[in-house]
């Protein structure tokens, strides 16, 4: 999911309407228990008529990105690069950040930025890790075709209690083709995985079945249960998220988070950005690193936090709070504060739980744009080399 906070970013460099072009327009999200009992309704147009998200395929993103920075001025790739370990080693009169890969290169750098993802093995070394804990719920994935757009420009999700969550979310044209497509996930504890891809697929189409009938003809697509994707959650926090020697995390390598309120790309490209600018405002690299962690840590700690309290109520063992969830949130919902709230939340731009100010929704293009102008590309200061990490 982009939000409005992630899409400001991508428009900045140049690179938003491509991603419209190639994503579904969310005009908001829903859930319903399996009786057909709302739960849950959250609207972008309660905070503007303008505002909207963007169900897209994490790979129309990747090669988005990726293709910048391969015309980027100074930048080398090294590709399938595993990387093992960093060190901060003295060089001159201070000590600056050396990486190591697995196939025997070192690389000193000036600064080492890590956005390897939530299961970073550089984390570890950083020392800065106050929390690293494995979710003990995650979500089996799979993207299918959706000719006929039954999910329209809707989240939708359906839930029995606590312990079965589907959700299906528009999910665009994908990298390739020209076939609306649509990600269906379930709740799974990490345990049962192996479980699940031993059982029949018909046990599980039928139970998706009468959670949400209309998705029938989408299941046919469906054949084996190896086809579905596992993906784990990790709860990460950090403090600071640099080293003054010249290393910065980024994105879930540095906070990672259940994605229950679908911010984790939007949180990594926000902190690019907090990255770029502390960059170019401060006079040493020390004080820019400091400047960017001391910029991110009201958004990310409540962010952190309401991730961190919301997902019980959706994937979890306590059935009580399945039923606190299923008689108060849409009443809660419908709260004109309460409601702003959590649609602030949603587009990336609350930072605190009761007084701070929370962002302005940013200016964004209309959903309908095509394909865009030429790109555009961040300032560049001197030389960089990006790796790829196998994970």
């Amino acid at each position: 999911m982009m939000q409005p906070s992630g899409m400001s970013v991508l428009d900045e460099i140049g690179l938003l309407p491509a991603i419209i072009a190639r994503g579904a327009r969310i005009s908001g999200l829903q859930c319903a228990t399996e009786q057909g009992r709302p739960v849950m309704r959250v609207d972008y147009a309660r905070l503007s008529p303008t505002a909207f998200g963007v169900g897209l395929h994490r790979g129309v993103l990747f090669d988005q990105l990726f293709d910048q920075a391969g015309v980027e001025p100074n930048v080398a790739l090294h590709l399938g690069t595993p990387v093992t370990r960093y060190a901060l080693e003295k060089r001159v009169d201070q000590a600056r950040p050396t990486l190591y890969t697995a196939t025997g290169e070192r690389h000193e750098l000036d600064l080492l930025v890590v956005a390897n993802g939530a299961r970073s093995e550089l984390r570890s070394q950083s020392g800065l890790t106050l929390r690293d804990t494995p979710y003990p719920w995650g979500a089996l994935w799979l993207v299918v075709k959706d000719e006929g757009r039954i999910f329209g420009d809707r989240l939708s999700q359906f839930v029995a209690g606590t312990k079965e969550m589907l959700g299906f979310l528009p999910t665009g044209l994908g990298p390739t083709g020209e076939t609306p497509l649509v990600s269906i996930f379930w709740s799974i504890e990490a345990h049962r995985v192996d479980e699940f891809r031993r059982a029949n697929i018909e046990v599980w189409k039928r139970r998706v079945r009468q959670l949400a009938p209309q998705c029938a003809a989408l299941l046919e697509q469906v054949r084996d249960p190896a086809e579905l994707l596992f993906a784990g959650y990790r709860d990460v926090v950090m403090r600071p998220w640099h080293r003054s020697e010249g290393v910065v995390f980024l994105g879930d390598a540095a906070h990672a988070t259940s994605p229950q309120l679908g911010q984790g790309a939007n949180l990594a490209l926000v902190d690019a950005r907090a990255l770029r600018d502390a960059l170019g405002n401060a006079a040493t690299l020390s004080e820019a690193l400091a400047q960017y962690s001391r910029s991110r840590r009201h958004e990310l700690a409540y962010y952190q936090w309401a991730t961190r309290m919301l997902t019980p109520f959706f994937q979890s063992n306590a059935s009580l709070l399945g039923w606190l969830r299923d008689r108060f949130m849409h009443s809660t919902c419908r709260v004109p504060f309460a409601a702003r709230k959590m649609t602030r939340t949603l587009c990336g731009l609350e930072r605190g739980v009761v007084f701070s100010r929370a962002l302005p929704l940013p200016a964004l293009p209309s959903a309908e744009l095509g394909a865009g102008p030429a790109l555009k590309s961040l300032p560049a200061a001197g030389g960089a080399a990006a790796l790829s990490n196998s994970q």
